[in-house]
């Protein structure tokens, strides 16, 4: 079965200027917030540089640490023409 959608993943990165054992658990959160804020500010912009940037919508994100690296992806879709 074909979807009336098709999809792209957009993956951004954010790296802290300190290791994450520095942080205490509220500047944590705190940074990663401010992080992830920036990066879905950015959508637009990261969107309008696609091949055929028309009609593009966020269908779900995820964040993850892996090292001291924060990876954020996003789930992109429009409907097929």
């Amino acid at each position: 079965m074909v979807s009336r959608y098709e999809y792209k993943t957009l993956v951004e990165y954010i790296v802290p200027e300190h290791p994450f054992n520095v942080f205490k658990g509220e500047e944590q959160k705190d940074w990663i917030n401010k992080g992830f804020k920036a990066v879905c500010d950015s959508l637009p912009v990261l969107i309008s540089q696609l091949p055929d940037p028309e009609g593009w919508e966020v269908n779900s994100h995820s964040i993850s640490a892996t090292g001291n690296l924060i990876v954020i992806s996003f789930l992109i879709q429009r409907l097929r023409t």
